[in-house]
């Protein structure tokens, strides 16, 4: 991400290594040795990772798998051809380690990431990667870590440019960014041969996306679709079927829409879930970036006290970041919606 925003420095090389299980053959003393043949020292390894500190930085071979696995791009690098994983694998990768906690810097790589127009469609796609319920623990645990990254950022974060969100105040910005980053809606339309795929988020963005009928399925796997289609009562086979029937009665129009009530438009006669997002769209912003300046909530929001923001005309009242599961006394699994309450000026 550093290499593409140029928003920070960095010395790091992620290098991942397909269809290999283990490295344990560049761990071994020889010559293959990965530490020995780079002229570094190994400061980290087993059969999965190897990390190499060279004189001004680290490189980092592993075999993680990517996510999506459709993405990645052969492009040219020092006159050799190199398979570069695309920024929603990136971002996706920076998000699976996100209560660990992450680093200062993935934090405000996905505050950054938000910010480049070009880029912010694939923030929503990464996102759109996680369950619900794993949404929710990144933005709570974010949250919470406001003083942390403050503190880290001093001392972790070399930023290339002046800051685009407040330092004192990243985790809970990050938060608010992800949270309106969830999708909330989707509508895929048929255009001849050319597959329409827009995507809605919770605070209004629109990210649009045109591939061929052919490639339908993949483009929804790099997109980061497929969990918000199946919250929606369908699945990415039948979609790819209505595509086909489509095709095959030469007829263009809606495919897909989570919002959509018409009964032409329902899948197997099932009609897609209504719910709508409604989180909060922020009217004041950071200055020289059009994020919003996000106010952590009260302390007493996550005690039992509670705040009383009756008389506050600052507030704007949502259901919260989103939803958790419970049990009730027969051991069934329902939702409920959290309640809390956030300022957002």
């Amino acid at each position: 991400m550093a290499a593409r925003l140029r928003h920070r420095e960095s010395t790091d090389i992620d290098v991942i290594v397909r269809s290999v299980r283990s490295l344990g053959a560049l761990t071994r003393p020889g010559p293959k040795n990965l530490a020995a043949q780079l002229g570094g020292t190994a400061i980290h390894e087993n059969p999965a990772q190897i990390k190499v500190q060279m004189e001004h930085g680290i490189i980092d071979l592993n075999t993680a798998p990517v996510i999506p696995q459709e993405g990645h791009e052969v492009v040219e690098i020092s006159s050799r051809r190199q398979a570069v994983l695309s920024t929603t694998q990136i971002l996706r990768g920076k998000l699976e380690r996100a209560n660990d906690p992450a680093p200062v810097r993935d934090v405000y790589d996905v505050i950054r990431t938000a910010d480049d127009p070009k880029l912010a469609g694939s923030l929503t796609a990464a996102y759109g990667l996680l369950i619900e319920d794993e949404q929710d623990a990144i933005e709570t645990g974010w949250l919470l870590l406001d003083a942390t990254y403050e503190e880290d950022a001093t001392e972790e974060l070399k930023l290339t440019e002046e800051p685009r969100a407040d330092l004192a105040i990243l985790g809970s910005t990050a938060a608010l960014v992800l949270n309106n980053h969830r999708l909330g809606r989707l509508v895929i339309t048929l255009e001849g041969s050319s597959l329409q795929i827009e995507r809605t988020t919770r605070n209004g963005k629109v990210f649009t996306d045109t591939t061929t009928q052919e490639d339908a399925g993949a483009a929804m796997n790099r997109l980061g679709v497929n969990i918000h289609i199946s919250d929606h009562n369908g699945s990415q086979a039948e979609i790819t079927d209505r595509i086909e029937e489509h095709v095959e009665n030469r007829r263009s129009g809606v495919v897909f829409d989570t919002a959509d009530s018409d009964p032409e438009q329902r899948l197997d006669g099932r009609n897609p879930s209504m719910k709508r997002a409604n989180a909060p769209t922020a009217t004041g912003s950071v200055p020289g970036s059009n994020l919003p300046t996000f106010l952590p909530p009260d302390p007493a929001l996550f005690s039992k006290a509670g705040v009383d923001h009756s008389e506050d005309t600052n507030v704007v009242r949502n259901d919260g970041l989103g939803k958790t599961k419970q049990r009730d006394g027969k051991g069934r699994s329902h939702t409920k919606k959290s309640s809390s309450t956030y300022d957002i000026r």
